[in-house]
């Protein structure tokens, strides 16, 4: 995911992710049509945590500032031309499930920090990307049914 501000999550402290990622390896099977699916589910759960303007622990956003707010036509969020989410992106490569966006300004969003001339504005950290508890449960879920479904076992 070159050039992209995204997600990478080490599953090797899950033993039973790991269990099945050695069956898949194993037995040769190709994870794609376990991690395009999945990696498009997680593109969802991080537009509606954005909706919701929560990060994925739940807690809100920062609000935006009162001078800023009077500026925008939009009083939402990371949502003000729909670019930023929109060009959310995941991507597949062997067993690596990568999600992000090419936008550059979507770092500063996702971290916070300085900008405008001599850093004159600060923007708090509005962190959309990253895994939600309910996200790991539904990646688990989502491990089982795959297993059970192409006979790997558990």
């Amino acid at each position: 995911m070159s050039g992209m501000v995204g997600v990478h999550i080490d599953i090797q402290g899950d033993k039973e992710v790991l269990k099945v990622l050695q069956l898949l390896m194993a037995a040769g099977t190709d994870p794609g049509p376990f991690l395009r699916p999945l990696g498009t589910q997680l593109l969802r759960t991080t537009r509606e945590r954005a909706a919701d303007e929560v990060d994925p622990e739940g807690k809100a956003w920062e609000p935006l500032s009162e001078e800023y707010a009077k500026r925008k036509v939009r009083p939402t969020m990371l949502r003000e031309k729909g670019i930023l989410l929109g060009g959310l992106t995941r991507e597949v490569e062997g067993f690596d499930l990568s999600l992000g966006t090419n936008e550059v300004y979507a770092a500063i969003h996702q971290f916070g920090g300085e900008t405008g001339p001599a850093g004159t504005s600060s923007i708090p950290a509005r962190e959309y990307l990253g895994l939600s508890a309910d996200d790991i449960l539904m990646i688990q879920e989502e491990w089982e049914d795959f297993a059970t479904r192409r006979g790997l076992g558990r």
